[in-house]
């Protein structure tokens, strides 16, 4: 999965020091690089004659990055000393341990994590997201299961192999306009 910077971050960023290397292990929300990035703060400054001034200043700040994803980092796409300009570039990719493709009434079905937690501020893809194709549900919606679209696509290339491979082809008309799985 790419990790990317979010449009939040006060552009542009310079990467100051790399706290990761390939292979290592990452939790969510761990860090991968140190950056630094400047930006103006308005100060007061008191003297007696004119009272408090309010000055301008641009001051350089200190901050890390941190990963979104927890996984194995497999590539590591920003060096020292150089600057990132705009939101949405790819710093780094992690080998998730469960992608959460299949997803349980609000659930993920592999490994449990709730899809639904609040939105990190660090997050540029929801986890909602990552599985967004209904196969099953009720008139409530209580027993929704959602698929990602690569999923989707294994299962369906699993459902033509198997049939060609019995030799049975299936016909489904759907006149009334409804889903039959």
């Amino acid at each position: 999965m790419h990790i990317l910077t979010p449009h939040t971050l006060h552009y542009p960023i310079k990467v100051t020091r790399l706290l990761r290397k390939l292979g290592d292990a990452i939790p969510e929300n761990g860090p991968l690089f140190n950056y630094e990035y400047t930006s103006k703060v308005t100060e007061g400054t008191w003297t007696e004659k004119d009272g408090k001034i309010d000055v301008e200043v641009e001051r350089t700040w200190p901050a890390t990055f941190e990963s979104e994803f927890e996984g194995t980092l497999t590539s590591l796409d920003v060096v020292v000393g150089q600057v990132i300009t705009k939101g949405l570039t790819v710093v780094a990719d992690v080998e998730e341990a469960c992608r959460h493709e299949v997803q349980f009434g609000g659930l993920c079905a592999e490994c449990g994590k709730d899809m639904k937690e609040a939105t990190k501020y660090n997050t540029t893809t929801k986890l909602t997201d990552r599985a967004t194709f209904n196969t099953i549900h009720d008139r409530q919606g209580m027993r929704t299961v959602l698929i990602s679209k690569s999923e989707t696509e294994r299962a369906d290339e699993e459902a033509k192999r198997r049939l060609l491979e019995s030799r049975k082809l299936t016909l489904v008309v759907d006149l009334d306009q409804t889903v039959i799985q």
